[in-house]
Formats: structure tokens, C-alpha cells, sequence
């Protein structure tokens, strides 16, 4: 045999099921004895660590810290509770504080019409709405909005 033995023909070896032929080679092969002394050495270290006690662990910090992390959770969802309960009645103009005033409409200075013919046709169609909706003598009462003629 002159080619060197592979892995797994040196872990048989080492299990002891290798061929005759393996074991020879092994004996008169330096690489191939090198590594397989290094594969004793780490199925030492295998061995070992498999027969040893298993490291013990301090549970106490752990528990701690889980004890802590419940008690806030728990406070958390008894704050956020509390704040929907007290929330339950407002509404969301309450809540966002002083409303910024609005641009009312101001009383058109002239009852004059709109040109329609001096603009674009989009434009004209729009002023023609605005100008049916907003400025016509739809609502004669300011005092009763509600009136037959000004809905």
C-alpha cells in the first residue's frame, strides 16, 4: 500500500477494525502515524469531556433578573390599563390639545359673476361650481341656516 490512509481508515485503526493492510501501513507510514496520534490525542479529549459531570450552573442571577422582568411587565400593563380607562371618554380632538384655528370663508366683496370665457376649460367648469354652490342668493336668513332654502 503506498498511498496514505484516509480519515476514516484511521479512525477503524483506532476503533479496531482496520484492515490488516491499514494497520501495517500505519506502522511504517511517519505522516500517517503522526496523525494518528493526533486522532488519539482528540478522542482523549472527547472521552474525557463525555465522562466528566456536567458544569454546574449558579441559577440565582437568572432567576433574579426573570423576577425583576415580570414585575415590570406587569407594571406596564397596568399603567397602560389605567390610561386607556381613563382615555375611555375622549375623544381624539381632546386629546391632541387646542385645535389650530381655522381660515374661515370671508364674505365675497363683489356679487359680481366670474368671467367664465377668460379661462381654461377645467378652470371654467370648476368656477361655474363654485359659483352655483357658494354664490348664488341660496339662503336669504343668516339668523336660520337650517331654513327650506338654505340646505
Amino acid at each position: 500500500m503506498n498511498r496514505c490512509l484516509s480519515d476514516q481508515a484511521l479512525l477503524q485503526c483506532y476503533t479496531g477494525e482496520g484492515d490488516p493492510d491499514e494497520r501495517a501501513h500505519l506502522k511504517s507510514c511517519l505522516a500517517c502515524s503522526a496523525r494518528y496520534k493526533q486522532l488519539e490525542g482528540e478522542m482523549g479529549l472527547i472521552t474525557q469531556a463525555l465522562e466528566a459531570p456536567p458544569p454546574r450552573r449558579d441559577h440565582r442571577p437568572a432567576w433574579g433578573f426573570a423576577r425583576w422582568r415580570v414585575v415590570a411587565s406587569a407594571a406596564a400593563v397596568v399603567v397602560a390599563f389605567a390610561i386607556g380607562w381613563s382615555l375611555r371618554g375622549a375623544s381624539l380632538s381632546q386629546l391632541s390639545g387646542p385645535a389650530a384655528p381655522i381660515a374661515s370663508r370671508a364674505p365675497a366683496s363683489s356679487s359680481a359673476p366670474i368671467q367664465v370665457s377668460s379661462l381654461q376649460p377645467t378652470s371654467a367648469i370648476y368656477a361655474a361650481y363654485v359659483q352655483d354652490e357658494f354664490g348664488g342668493d341660496s339662503c336669504s336668513e343668516a339668523s336660520d341656516p337650517l331654513a327650506p332654502g338654505c340646505l
